[in-house]
């Protein structure tokens, strides 16, 4: 792994028009107007990684913090051995390094950006003086992470409710405007990461795209394949029957 910061991984590029829908899309600006949102990012620039690089270590000062526009982040932690235990993985469209930059102001653990990643950097000093200069706007990001925890306690619930297939049906409903007849989903995630949003083991994955085959849907790669879309609304509502 190369030790490579935000600094001196390569050129820097300004955010373009798809960029800034990504960095209007993440949970911290959740229903912030967008002309707020595209002066809070200003200074904001994207880097890309063509080999896997150390981001930051624990206890780096806090400068920067990021989303992930491509790629993913492994966040990790070392032993006292000096093994990796992998916290977690960030995909494309989450942010991370957020606390890290209002409040102890170094980061607590390591991350890595892994090959072929690109990340959006945002100032944090700069950041975090605007967010002050504004008495309003705290509490509409406070407002802001209030809605992604409700969206996040929905998502616990229906994973009490729901098998992995309807779980898994569901994503799938949520990525299309159908309401019947076939239809190609492209997911956006990679697989681990639809594993964990349905709340199974990447290995159990395998028999949740078996399961849906009766329902006539084929995972062809990064291409989800749907014969009929109202089946697959029918098959989800199950759920709500039992």
């Amino acid at each position: 792994m190369e030790r490579r910061t935000g600094l001196d991984a390569g050129a820097h590029r300004h955010l373009t028009a798809a960029d800034m829908e990504v960095v209007r899309a993440i949970h911290l600006f959740d229903g912030l107007d967008h002309q707020l949102v595209d002066r809070l990012v200003e200074d904001a620039t994207t880097v890309a990684f063509e080999a896997d690089s150390l981001l930051f270590s624990a206890g780096d000062p806090a400068q920067w913090f990021y989303i992930v526009a491509a790629g993913r982040v492994r966040l990790f932690a070392l032993t006292l051995h000096g093994k990796h235990t992998t916290i977690s993985f960030i995909e494309p469209g989450f942010s991370f390094a957020e606390a890290a930059i209002f409040g102890m102001r170094v980061y607590p653990v390591n991350a890595e950006a892994l090959a072929g990643t690109r990340l959006i950097q945002i100032p944090g000093e700069r950041f975090v003086a605007q967010v002050g200069s504004d008495p309003e706007l705290p509490l509409k990001m406070l407002a802001s992470l209030a809605r992604w925890q409700s969206r996040l306690t929905q998502t616990v619930t229906e994973l009490k409710t729901c098998s992995p297939s309807q779980r898994f049906a569901a994503v799938l409903l949520s990525l299309t405007d159908r309401v019947s007849g076939p239809a190609d989903v492209p997911l956006p995630v990679s697989k681990s990461a639809l594993a964990n949003r349905i709340g199974i083991s990447p290995e159990s994955l395998s028999r949740v795209f078996t399961r849906m085959h009766d329902l006539g849907v084929v995972v062809d790669g990064p291409v989800v394949r749907i014969t009929d879309v109202s089946a697959l609304r029918q098959h989800c509502e199950e759920a709500s029957a039992t």
